[in-house]
């Protein structure tokens, strides 16, 4: 597992969330506390007084997984996280739940791969 994602991990298993962080904005995904929020029609809107803690998880995300994205992927990642926020609020999840269901769907559909497997891989013969 990449250590990244273990630390993240750890960190909203211990609850070290924190809540006043600044709002996400970008790739078509807005996440925010405030209902005046400029967005365009084709903007995901997430409104959510969690909005500080579920920006910051997005930023750990977008470190974890920033040699993944690019300009052809960013869009349908940023997307499906908050497609994932809105299913786990409309569920009535806590933030903690709320977090780590964001993080396991994120890691469900963009597997990394690990140092070792890489490695592994780099030293099977070529197929014929």
């Amino acid at each position: 597992m990449n250590n990244t994602l273990e630390n993240l991990k750890e960190n909203l298993t211990a609850g070290n969330i924190p809540v006043n962080y600044p709002h996400f904005g970008g790739a078509g995904l807005i996440v925010t506390d405030n209902p005046a929020r400029k967005s365009h029609p084709s903007d995901l809107v997430v409104f959510t007084h969690h909005a500080g803690a579920i920006s910051w998880l997005i930023i750990q995300l977008k470190g974890i997984y920033e040699n993944v994205l690019d300009y052809s992927n960013k869009y349908e990642f940023y997307q499906s996280i908050g497609q994932h926020t809105i299913e786990a609020i409309q569920n009535g999840q806590t933030l903690t739940e709320i977090l780590h269901t964001i993080t396991e769907k994120v890691t469900d559909a963009w597997p990394i791969q690990t140092t070792a497997k890489t490695m592994e891989s780099t030293n099977q013969d070529p197929q014929p």
